[in-house]
């Protein structure tokens, strides 16, 4: 998983992660209110597992994505 790297992107858009697969992101989830866009072919075990780790770490990825919407 990985956070938006750009400054606008994250001043721009709520909170969110995107899922990458082979270096390619293949969906993307929404932090607050938790929001699962599914363009990908994740099977059901791995999105269960992808909103596990959202729930757990919610409180890291929006801090993160502020950090990095400061510059």
């Amino acid at each position: 998983m990985v956070v938006d790297q750009s400054k606008d992107d994250c001043n721009r858009e709520p909170a969110h992660c995107h899922v990458q697969r082979f270096g390619r992101r293949v969906t993307q989830i929404m932090v607050e209110p938790y929001v699962y866009a599914k363009h990908s072919d994740l099977t059901d075990e791995q999105t269960y597992s992808l909103e596990q780790f959202v729930e757990k770490y919610a409180s890291e990825i929006e801090m993160e994505y502020k950090r990095k919407a400061q510059g």
